[in-house]
């Protein structure tokens, strides 16, 4: 019973790690979506909403880090044409972390990526924080089909994604 019992779970998890792999995700897949989050930035950086908006697919989404909501690609150029007015052009230079990219399809994947440089014309500091994007592909090109952007809370100016380590202080609020 024990040894049918292991080979059952080794069965189950080969399969399971056999499928996580089958995905889709390749060499030029990665590349592709390296690609779109590259542009993304630069696109944001030169303040061009048209170009930016195209990265979406027609039916996106972009949550802004107030918390706006902005519905399908339109909305999503014209919104950020408006806030593009707001950026302090002398000071923002965008850059960001190497993407953190992880495929749960053959044509679906999340994309973590920490950015920094924005500023607006009323800050007095440079702005920061985390990009999380989930990217289609469609027709043989990866679109944005989500994208929520968070505030860099901790204010590090050499900062990443912080993963979770249950010894960490910053995980148990006592941090400062």
């Amino acid at each position: 019973m024990v040894g049918s019992l292991r080979r059952m779970v080794v069965v189950v998890c080969t399969a399971t790690l056999s499928a996580s792999t089958a995905h889709g995700e390749t060499a030029a897949d990665k590349v592709l979506i390296t690609q779109v989050v590259k542009q993304q930035y630069e696109l944001f950086g030169k303040r061009d909403a048209v170009g930016y908006g195209k990265l979406f697919t027609k039916d996106g989404t972009f949550i802004s880090m107030p918390g706006l909501k902005i519905d399908g690609r339109r909305d999503i150029t014209d919104a950020n044409a408006k806030f593009f007015a707001f950026m302090n052009v002398d000071k923002t230079r965008m850059t960001y972390k190497p993407a953190r990219i992880k495929f749960i399809g053959p044509n679906t994947a999340i994309v973590y990526s920490a950015w920094s440089g924005l500023w607006t014309s009323d800050d007095t500091h440079e702005q920061s924080g985390y990009l999380t994007m989930v990217l289609c592909k469609q027709a043989g090109e990866w679109k944005i089909n989500s994208a929520t952007n968070a505030a860099n809370a901790m204010g590090a100016k050499d900062f990443d994604l912080v993963d979770y380590d249950p010894a960490d202080p910053r995980w148990s609020g006592k941090a400062k």
